[in-house]
């Protein structure tokens, strides 16, 4: 037992304690006169007979005097410590609120050892003033009836022979210890009462009420213990999983909970681990760096099909159930393949369990018990595995809860919004970062980083966009001009002043320029011509003469409020090319729903005048599923065949747009493997590489790209163009075209084409195939398939 903090028989006390058998002895004089059986009362008789100071132990006896009656006072008491009960009742006697042991049973003795003492632990851990206080709240509600004070039954923690903790809850007896007050004892008023309830604290106030030594405790007490060891552990363990704060540091939680889980289990020698589960990937994670996990050794993860066998995958995961290796000598030799039973060898154990813990449909986790004793850990502990379940399910789970919010916070904060597909591998990353936060070892972050990915790139361009826009602007400042132009020929026929001629040559000139192609840099000169010099010269002549009021007026009505500019044609342009990106990348987005079923894959979508998208796919990606180029072959079909359902879905919608505009789509196949690295300082991927940069050069090169040796441009409203390299995509993509064309959505003969050298990049070929926009044919097939003889350009 622990030593204790002070001595209580030194500390101040409203009581002078002495020590009385009285209570005791005149109980026994009571069964000798009207005990019904005589030979009882004359086997009382001769007892007390045998007392040799009688006299003494009936008055008071200081308690530092007691050892001179010691051989009577053990000769009484063993009238309360029956000899048949001895090995079965643990309990004590002592003078009243003493550590001083007067009488043991033997149980004590085998309990807590051969102590001379025993401090109340109802006093552990308290000052001076709240014990005295405590003293006081006693004396309140055994000589006055006045219960202030909730008490508990202290519990004793004692570790026993073989190392384990156990837990015993004490009760004291007082019904031999007699309470003798002062002279003239306080009145307990209601005004009193209530006055040491709201200042419940302040022991001054108790000590005018109950001065030091004032009242005198006699008698002995019989301090006696029940063993609550189970039922101890089970709440310090629950108390101990709601304080997440005890729980920060998993070599913290695993010092404290050990003891308990030994405890509760009954196995001196056992070790517990928690060994979490990320579903997401099928993989298991090893709680901390500090020590190896049961299951896990010193992997930071491993896949579930890696870690365990059949057997224990089938009972942890289906039927969700405990899975016990009672002696581990005892398993076949090609169990040590097996990962999990190999590192439990390594580590020594010769028993062990793994105990899922499930959230509903969650797998959280496993509960991992071992020990080094074989056949230790076995089915017949099930109840009380079963209890420790029933408290660690809804911590885990708020754990894992804090867990997943924790690595979320990390996934933004380091990184940004990340696309689902990829997303695991930032949270295995924030793991990291987590736990070497947890374990005070900071790391620089990592790399993310995909290798061995296939890409698939798309785009649906809005054909001629930069002439649309640049006519658009042509057309909105020269409208504005022809309107300056009249004010200015108002301002002239009423005021003479040379200024406004400038301003009229200025102006024709501007218009004669508008009248050809829009040059480089005209659109900003016009404008702030127009709001630097024009509109101010406008407002200044319009405050000059009212007369030029009405035209002046006019001319600021037609233009856009805020931008001091005439925004008609160009707003029309930029809302038709906000219409379309927003319809094209809904619908994509939709679609993407479908492909990510097909196979996990990154895939990242942005607008331009349209909307592109870049596709990569390969195992790194998604680890937990086994790749097949089946997959790839999949996801480049649901890729023509989702660019062939824009261009019609644009092609229903066009005449709804403010300035109709069409599409035309484009696919390059790229067979060579290419890894993407995501880039911290712009929180995107990347191609990573100068190999693989070559795959981003002809992305930004072929939509403009003509057929070779011709002026025509690849790419063309109403087909979609595929660019590769390889004579096997050319036959793959063939196959979808035919294919496509059964199920209506593509027609016409394929064209196959030369794709002009371009800068850095020969060798390209291209594929062209028309959509089909015939709106008789939605919903119906085809049924004359398109023929694999393409045209040749």
């Amino acid at each position: 037992m622990s030593s204790p903090t002070f001595d209580p028989t030194q500390i101040e006390s409203p009581f002078k304690v002495t020590l009385s058998f009285k209570k005791l002895i005149a109980n026994v004089r009571e069964m000798i006169s009207t005990g019904d059986n005589p030979i009882i009362a004359r086997g009382m008789d001769d007892f007390l007979g045998h007392i040799n100071h009688l006299d003494a132990l009936t008055g008071s006896i200081a308690v530092d005097e007691y050892d001179e009656y010691i051989d009577d006072i053990e000769l009484l008491l063993c009238l309360l410590f029956p000899h048949p009960l001895t090995h079965n009742e643990i309990k004590a006697a002592t003078p009243p609120i003493q550590p001083d042991i007067l009488y043991r049973s033997e149980r004590f003795t085998k309990v807590f050892g051969e102590v001379s003492k025993l401090i109340p632990k109802e006093f552990d851990s308290m000052d001076e003033d709240r014990i005295y206080i405590l003293m006081c709240n006693y004396l309140l509600q055994a000589w006055y009836g006045i219960n202030m004070y909730a008490s508990r039954s202290p519990v004793y923690d004692v570790v026993d022979t073989q190392g384990i903790t156990r837990h015993y809850k004490s009760t004291y007896n007082v019904d031999f210890v007699d309470i003798i007050p002062p002279a003239n004892p306080p009145t307990m008023s209601p005004e009193l009462i209530q006055q040491l309830k709201h200042d419940f604290d302040n022991v001054r106030l108790w000590k005018e009420i109950f001065p030091p030594g004032s009242w005198e405790l006699s008698g002995f007490g019989i301090r006696s213990f029940v063993d609550v060891s189970g039922e101890e552990a089970l709440s310090r363990l629950k108390n101990l999983l709601i304080d997440q704060r005890a729980m920060q540091k998993a070599k913290d939680a695993e010092r404290i909970m050990n003891p308990l889980f030994r405890t509760l289990i009954g196995i001196p020698d056992l070790e517990a681990t928690f060994t979490m589960f990320d579903q997401s990937r099928g993989v298991f994670l090893r709680p901390s760096d500090d020590k190896p996990s049961i299951s896990l050794g010193n992997m930071v993860e491993c896949s579930s099909d890696t870690l365990l066998c059949s057997a224990s995958s089938s009972r942890v995961f289906a039927e969700r159930k405990p899975f016990f290796v009672q002696n581990v000598d005892q398993l076949p030799p090609e169990a040590a393949e097996i990962t999990i039973h190999r590192h439990v060898m390594d580590q020594g154990y010769k028993s062990y369990v793994l105990v899922p813990v499930h959230f509903e449909d969650e797998m959280l986790g496993v509960l991992e018990f071992a020990s080094y004793t074989p056949d230790a850990l076995s089915p017949a502990l099930s109840d009380r595995i079963n209890d420790i379940l029933s408290i660690c399910r809804n911590a885990v789970k708020s754990f894992s809860d804090d867990w997943n919010t924790n690595l979320t916070a990390i996934v933004q904060n380091e990184y940004t919004a990340i696309h689902p597909s990829v997303a695991w591998k930032f949270r295995e990353m924030a793991g990291r970062i987590a736990e070497n936060k947890l374990n005070d070892n900071p790391q620089p972050t990592e790399d993310i980083v995909f290798s061995d990915l296939t890409a698939l790139y798309g785009q649906s361009d809005i054909s001629h966009s930069s002439s649309v826009r640049n006519d658009s602007i042509s057309a909105d400042l020269k409208t504005q001009v022809e309107h300056v132009r009249e004010v200015l020929d108002v301002i002239n026929g009423k005021v003479d002043m040379p200024l406004v001629n400038n301003v009229i040559y200025q102006t024709n000139i501007i218009y004669e320029k508008l009248s050809s192609d829009l040059a480089a840099g005209m659109e900003q000169q016009v404008t702030d011509f127009l709001r630097e010099h024009i509109n101010p010269l406008f407002r200044r002549m319009q405050e000059r003469d009212s007369h030029l009021n009405e035209s002046v007026s006019t001319y600021f009505d037609h233009l856009h409020e805020g931008m001091d500019i005439i925004y008609d044609k160009r707003r029309d342009f930029d809302n038709s090319i906000e219409m379309i990106n927003k319809q094209l990348s809904d619908f994509i987005d939709e679609r993407q729903i479908t492909a990510q079923g097909i196979y996990p894959h990154y895939f990242e979508r942005y607008k331009t005048d349209g909307v592109e998208h870049n596709m990569f796919i390969g195992p790194e990606i998604a680890p937990a599923m086994k790749f097949d180029k089946l997959y790839l072959e999949n996801l480049r079909l649901w890729q023509v065949k989702t660019m062939a359902e824009m261009e019609r879905l644009h092609a229903h919608h066009r005449s709804w747009l403010p300035l109709p505009m069409e599409i035309a789509s484009l696919i390059m196949v790229y067979s060579n493997p290419l890894s993407i690295r995501y880039r911290m300082d712009e929180k995107q991927f990347d191609v990573d590489g100068a190999y693989n940069a070559r795959y981003e050069i002809i992305k930004k090169r072929i939509d403009k790209a003509h057929i070779k040796g011709t002026t025509e441009r690849i790419t063309q409203p109403g087909k979609i163009v595929i660019v590769y390299t390889q004579p096997s995509d050319l036959d793959e993509y063939l196959n979808f075209a035919n294919y496509l064309s059964y199920e209506g959505l593509l027609q016409g003969r394929p064209e196959t084409f030369d794709i002009e050298d371009l800068q850095g990049v020969i060798g390209l070929k291209g594929l062209r195939i028309s959509v089909n926009y015939s709106d008789d044919t939605n919903g119906v097939k085809v049924k004359k398939p398109v023929s694999m003889t393409q045209e040749r350009i």
